[in-house]
C-alpha cells in the first residue's frame, strides 16, 4: 500500500531537517493540526533505533511548545496529535 506522506508533503511544509519534517496537515476543518513526519517510512514508531525515536520526540515536544505559544489553548491533545503522526 502506498503510503501518502511519502508520496507528497501532506500539507505546509514548516521545516525539513535531516530526519524529518514538520508540516502543517492539509486537513481544512482543523488549522492547528500539526504532523512531525519521519523521513524515511517506518511502519511503527518502534522500528526507529532509539536515537531516532528521541530525535522525534524531541520535535513532537518543540511543536506542541510553539503551538502552546502561539495559540494559548486550554488544553493540547498530544494523543489526538499522535493520530496524525507518521514514521
Amino acid at each position: 500500500m502506498a503510503c501518502p506522506l511519502c508520496e507528497t508533503e501532506g500539507g505546509r511544509l514548516v521545516w525539513r531537517g535531516a530526519w524529518l519534517r514538520v508540516i502543517q496537515a492539509d486537513e481544512p476543518a482543523f488549522p492547528a493540526f500539526y504532523r512531525v513526519v519521519w523521513s524515511a517510512h517506518a511502519g511503527e514508531f518502534t522500528d526507529l533505533c532509539e536515537a531516532e525515536r528521541a530525535h522525534c520526540m524531541q520535535a513532537v515536544a518543540l511543536v506542541e511548545l510553539v503551538l502552546r505559544e502561539a495559540l494559548a489553548p486550554t488544553k493540547f491533545n498530544l494523543a489526538a496529535s499522535g493520530s496524525g503522526f507518521r514514521v
